[in-house]
């Protein structure tokens, strides 16, 4: 019997698919090693940092002065129906805090500046976290006549 060029490739490639599958039945591929995920530094508060509120009312701030550590946050609750905007002194640049400027609102900036950008409704709320030591003023944007220090030892 004499097999043609055709004939014996095609059985070549028969014998490969079924020794490849007897060989491949019951083993198991060695894991494949991964490079390892670089995570990017997450930003996180200094061990025993706190959360400090200050409540907005229709007199003012409650308190109206607060001393904190570098790295506390301070989280402003608006409880007055009128909308409350904490702020970074001097109206209307919003400048003292350093780095904080009202111009930085709606950009990529915003979290990191002392500026609520925006008047909070009722029941609303505001947060930031103080990393410069130092006495800081702050107002509310829309009613000039409340004012706050916060001072960060």
């Amino acid at each position: 019997m004499e097999l043609n060029f055709a004939t014996l490739l095609t059985l070549s490639i028969v014998a490969l698919v079924l020794v490849s599958g007897c060989t491949q039945a019951g083993t198991t591929s060695p894991p494949t090693t991964q490079p390892p995920t670089i995570q990017p530094p997450q930003t996180q508060p200094p061990t025993g940092a706190q959360t400090h509120n200050v409540e907005i009312t229709a007199s003012g701030f409650s308190p109206a002065s607060l001393t904190i550590k570098a790295g506390d946050t301070v989280k402003w609750i608006n409880n007055d129906v009128n909308l409350a905007w904490p702020a970074s002194s001097v109206h209307p640049t919003h400048t003292v805090y350093p780095g904080s400027d009202i111009a930085k609102c709606r950009t990529a900036e915003q979290p990191n500046i002392f500026d609520a950008c925006e008047g909070l409704a009722q029941g609303g709320s505001w947060s930031f976290t103080f990393t410069q030591a130092g006495t800081w003023r702050y107002h509310n944007h829309l009613n000039l006549g409340h004012t706050g220090t916060i001072i960060v030892q």
